[in-house]
This record gives structure tokens, C-alpha cells and sequence, in this order.
């Protein structure tokens, strides 16, 4: 059940932070807390160890301006307010779901890298990211349809592009010859 109820106080969370961001007001702690089921001492360390300067950045003593959480959609903000979302990992030791993680990861360490105005090469690291992130997508697909038999591993269960991408697009016969 306190699954259910830090998702609903994620979404009021979210909800508010999007209207301050709509409206292109700037907020104190306290005034996000009292539209939020949030006391102030918790929000502030939410805004502390997560929030600040990914989604809320600091404009005066006391208030913040909201930005980039209008283009994210819930499931991901849920997901990195999450408390477990960094620490616990599926405990399902295979290959293809080590590599499923590890894309679900980079593809949200993108979205945080790609929504942080205030970074210097935020879209060559998102491109970086993005990219790393379907590589690996790619190789779980492999693994889930053909099985690990299906690739050739090298050292410790790391995988080629190449040898991942020839097994997904294998070369046809000609049929001249």
C-alpha cells in the first residue's frame, strides 16, 4: 500500500512543479509543501538531494524556478524520485536482464542530462547516452530471441556491436550465386 501512496504524492508533486513551470512562477519550499502532501524539512531534502539544479533551480534566498519538467513525463520524474530506483536492481542475475537495466539507466540518465539547461555539451552527452542506451537495448533483444548461445561473448559477458548487429541483420544469401 505505501507504494500507491508515495506514487500519488509523486503526482501531486509533479503536478504542482508543472504548473510553477507553466506559469513561469518561482516558488518557495514552503509553498510547494503546503500544495503538496510534503512537509517542508522532507521536500527540502528531496530538493536538495535530487531536485536542485535538475528540475528546480535557485533564483533569489528562498525561491526556485522550475525548469524542464513540462517535457518529462511522470513515469520517469516517479522513477528517479524514487528511492529504490538507484539502489535496488532486479535481482535476476541473467545477461539479458543486466543489459535491460543497464539501458533503462542510461536512457534515464539522458533525459536528466538533456532536461539540465545549465550543462555545458548537455546534447552531445545525451547523444552519448541515448545511444549507449539503445546499444544495450539492442544486445537484451538479441539475447531474449536468440539466447545467449546466439552471441559470441568476450571476456566478462561483454558483447561486440558488431557481432551483436550481424546477428540481428544477418546477411542474406545472393541468389545469383
Amino acid at each position: 500500500m505505501a507504494k500507491y501512496k508515495s506514487r500519488d504524492s509523486y503526482k501531486r508533486l509533479y503536478d504542482v512543479l508543472v504548473e510553477i513551470e507553466r506559469t513561469n512562477k518561482k516558488a518557495s519550499i514552503k509553498e510547494i509543501a503546503e500544495k503538496t502532501s510534503y512537509k517542508s524539512g522532507s521536500l527540502g531534502a528531496y530538493v536538495r538531494n535530487k531536485l536542485k539544479n535538475v528540475y528546480l533551480y535557485k533564483e533569489s534566498n528562498n525561491y526556485y524556478k522550475v525548469s524542464g519538467l513540462a517535457s518529462t513525463p511522470f513515469e520517469s520524474f516517479a522513477y528517479y524520485m524514487s528511492q529504490k530506483s538507484h539502489l535496488v536492481e532486479d535481482r535476476d542475475d541473467s545477461l539479458f536482464t543486466s543489459l535491460r537495466n543497464r539501458s533503462l539507466q542510461a536512457f534515464y540518465l539522458a533525459l536528466s542530462v538533456f532536461n539540465n539547461p545549465t550543462l555545458k555539451y548537455r546534447i552531445e552527452s545525451f547523444s552519448i547516452l541515448l545511444s549507449n542506451a539503445w546499444e544495450l537495448l539492442l544486445k537484451a533483444r538479441v539475447i531474449e530471441t536468440s539466447g545467449e548461445k546466439a552471441i559470441q561473448k568476450t571476456g566478462e559477458r561483454t558483447l561486440s556491436l558488431l557481432s551483436v548487429v550481424a546477428k540481428v541483420f544477418p546477411k542474406k544469401q545472393d541468389p545469383i550465386r
